[in-house]
């Protein structure tokens, strides 16, 4: 099992990985625990509470993860997004309000960046410098001037910055 304590930065792994620099063996695994139920936000495939880590899914090539209250977003190493958890107002963004607890892909694009999972919605940026969002949209949670919920991703703006 790995050894969990210290700082975490897949980020810089994988760049220190890309240099030669990285001595250690590349996991690339996330690992989960806390309240998992009734949405599966841990991404185990189950809705199980766990007081011990789990490993998410079965993927080795995470980049980044982003833990919201209830839902998760992450992204791999070819910048996919990946998301588990509550999805009641589209905050996966897989273009449905069904939970999910395993990882499930936001689309078929690989040209995502970054990603941050808010309370009920998640905003992430693309490598061409553009912001999505999508989620819960009651309060303009989204920025994009409405009100209205996505469950699919929306751009906000033209901004390339």
């Amino acid at each position: 099992m790995p050894n969990f304590s210290g700082i975490w930065n897949l980020k810089e792994q994988v760049q220190a990985i890309a240099a030669g620099r990285w001595t250690g063996l590349p996991t690339g695994e996330v690992y989960a625990w806390g309240d998992n139920s009734p949405n599966g936000q841990l991404g185990d495939g189950t809705v199980v509470d766990r007081s011990s880590p789990v490993q998410v899914g079965s993927l080795n090539y995470w980049l980044q993860v982003s833990a919201g209250t209830n839902h998760t977003a992450s992204i791999t190493t070819n910048n996919a997004i990946y998301v588990w958890g509550r999805n009641n107002s589209g905050q996966l963004g897989d273009g449905s309000v069904v939970s999910k607890s395993s990882p499930v892909q936001v689309g078929a694009l690989t040209n995502w960046s970054q990603v941050s999972a808010g309370a009920n919605h998640t905003a992430s940026i693309k490598t061409d410098g553009t912001l999505w969002t999508w989620g819960q949209n009651g309060n303009g949670e989204l920025g994009n001037g409405t009100t209205a919920y996505r469950s699919s991703p929306v751009q906000v703006g033209a901004l390339t910055n």
